[in-house]
């Protein structure tokens, strides 16, 4: 059977109403299910205005694996962000999140206004046309045969990681198997990444 989960936007909703949703859509008794979900809706303390959005509200609705800044963007260009105060700042933190691109250059925003008109997202069991053609360009233009797209860094670097792994091994024997890592320092959630973070600078 297949659970389908529904984020509700109600902020103070306990486990009880959690678990008789799931019941109601699990029995195929969805007519309730609906009446209950459109209840919360409006019942919520937001109701008929802007929901406010600051940094209090992150430590009422987000698991705290992060602890953001009270600095909260709103809007970009280039290298720049302004945040809900209309203040200004350098965004240095781009590439964290996968890429470094900037915020809103035209180029980009057509390409994906273009493409969003076509087709969104594609499984791996799928061809997919635009991966064929960028990985075309990619193997044109550098040194590599292939090309491997990753959905996260913490996938890019696994793959970086094990290559190099087995590159050694090839190359100059099994006595070469030690990566070389900052300790504490954040490579992905992986295992092998957690791995490299809390076990020293050598494993």
């Amino acid at each position: 059977m297949t659970i389908k989960l529904v984020i509700l936007t109600k902020l103070s909703i306990n486990l009880k109403n959690i678990a008789l949703q799931i019941s109601l859509y699990q029995s195929d008794n969805y007519e309730n299910y609906q009446a209950i979900v459109k209840k919360q809706l409006l019942n919520t303390s937001f109701r008929g205005s802007i929901m406010q959005v600051n940094r209090e509200l992150f430590d009422h609705v987000m698991v705290p694996n992060y602890n953001p800044s009270e600095v909260i963007p709103v809007k970009g260009k280039g290298s720049r962000v302004w945040d809900q105060k209309g203040d200004e700042y350098i965004d240095f933190a781009g590439g964290i999140a996968v890429n470094c691109l900037g915020h809103s250059h035209p180029n980009l925003v057509n390409a994906l206004k273009e493409q969003g008109e076509k087709i969104w997202h594609l499984s791996n069991v799928m061809t997919n046309e635009p991966a064929l053609r960028l990985a075309k360009k990619i193997t044109d233009a550098t040194f590599a045969d292939k090309v491997y797209f990753a959905n996260s860094g913490a996938e890019a670097n696994e793959a970086a990681l094990k290559l190099a792994r087995r590159f050694a091994l090839d190359n100059y024997g099994e006595h070469k198997s030690k990566i070389i890592a900052f300790n504490k320092g954040f490579h992905g959630r992986t295992f092998f990444h957690c791995y490299c973070r809390w076990s020293g600078s050598l494993f």
